[in-house]
């Protein structure tokens, strides 16, 4: 969050601001083009992509807070262009949240809310900077029609600051206890599919408190081995 809020502050003369972990891989040269052209809609105030494994699954297609407890990414570990009970990858929607492995926002809305937040160390600050400008007033956009292979998590290897998980736990649960008004209500907020469930154990707030509890007391979580 440091990193990012450092290189805003070093990228002037710019309406837009692109936030992009250094494990992407660009599939197609007209990818920022297609995703700068949705600021001209009013009001947009973030822009996200659909992220891909390298074996071609879907990593990222869009967010949804409450999902596996804190957040987590739609159609995770499917193939692009099957059809769940959300409906596909492949089509473009509002949400609360993308992530931040490539986010493009318009520097209006981040100094609005004056950039990440720097409590978080590595995770969640993506989710959190989006649940911030969307209170903000603006809408968060996924887009299917930039896809990019992410090849997640070759820098850190999955070790998680434990305070990112307590901070973003506090920090999320309006919605972990209203739900996330883009995720369909009937849905379970367990990873990775989105199948239908009438059951209460599948809710947000359900899974946040075993996730929560079930959380090691240590200052680095591995995972998912920790959490297994």
């Amino acid at each position: 969050s440091r990193a990012c809020n450092l290189g805003a502050r070093y990228a002037t003369d710019t309406d837009l601001l692109l936030f992009m972990n250094n494990d992407i891989e660009v599939l197609d040269s007209l990818w920022l083009a297609r995703m700068a052209q949705w600021f001209e809609r009013k009001g947009v105030g973030i822009v996200g992509a659909k992220l891909l494994y390298p074996n071609g699954t879907i990593q990222h297609g869009g967010a949804y807070i409450g999902g596996g407890g804190l957040a987590a990414h739609l159609f995770f570990g499917q193939a692009e262009n099957i059809g769940t009970f959300f409906g596909t990858a492949g089509w473009y929607r509002n949400l609360l949240a993308v992530t931040g492995a490539c986010l493009l926002i318009s520097r209006e809305a981040f100094n609005k809310v004056n950039g990440f937040d720097e409590s978080y160390e590595l995770n969640y600050s993506d989710m959190a900077l989006c649940l911030r400008v969307y209170e903000a007033g603006y809408r968060i956009v996924y887009t299917p029609h930039v896809r990019l292979i992410h090849y997640e998590s070759t820098t850190h290897g999955r070790r998680i600051p434990r305070s990112d998980f307590v901070r973003a736990s506090q920090e999320f649960q309006k919605w972990i206890q209203t739900g996330d008004p883009y995720y369909n209500p009937n849905l379970s907020y367990e990873m990775p599919n989105h199948y239908v469930t009438m059951s209460p154990a599948h809710r947000a707030i359900a899974l946040n408190r075993r996730l929560m509890a079930r959380l090691p007391n240590k200052p680095t979580i591995t995972m998912p081995d920790d959490l297994m």
